[in-house]
């Protein structure tokens, strides 16, 4: 398996068990803070893990201020490198795998939030 598949395989994870883990601690202010910052932290270390494979197995050289911004704004940044990254032609089909994974992540937090609510530890 590919180390892009398990970062987003791992991005998956952290998404469902953060959710399921701030669903059974909701109303804990300070459990849920530490939570919400630390599932932040790991998630931007997995998008900055992801860019840094695909531009060493596509051979590109990514600019201090795009490492910069991929850490500080995963979100936006992230698309910019995958258009930048790819060749002409295929940075639509880029730009709609990122909107696909990018649906998929809000589902799997819902589905997180759902198990929790419906199976009570």
């Amino acid at each position: 398996m590919k180390r892009k598949t398990i970062t987003l395989i791992a991005i998956f994870l952290l998404t469902f068990l953060s959710s399921v883990l701030n669903q059974r601690f909701k109303g804990l202010r300070d459990i849920e803070n530490g939570l919400f910052f630390g599932s932040m932290l790991l998630f931007t270390v997995l998008a900055f893990l992801w860019v840094y494979y695909d531009s060493a197995d596509r051979n590109y050289y990514r600019s201090s201020s795009m490492n910069i911004g991929v850490v500080a704004l995963p979100v936006v940044f992230v698309p910019v490198y995958l258009v930048k990254s790819r060749p002409a032609g295929t940075r639509l089909k880029a730009l709609g795998w990122f909107g696909i994974v990018a649906f998929l992540y809000l589902f799997v937090s819902l589905v997180g939030e759902y198990c929790a609510k419906v199976v009570r530890v």
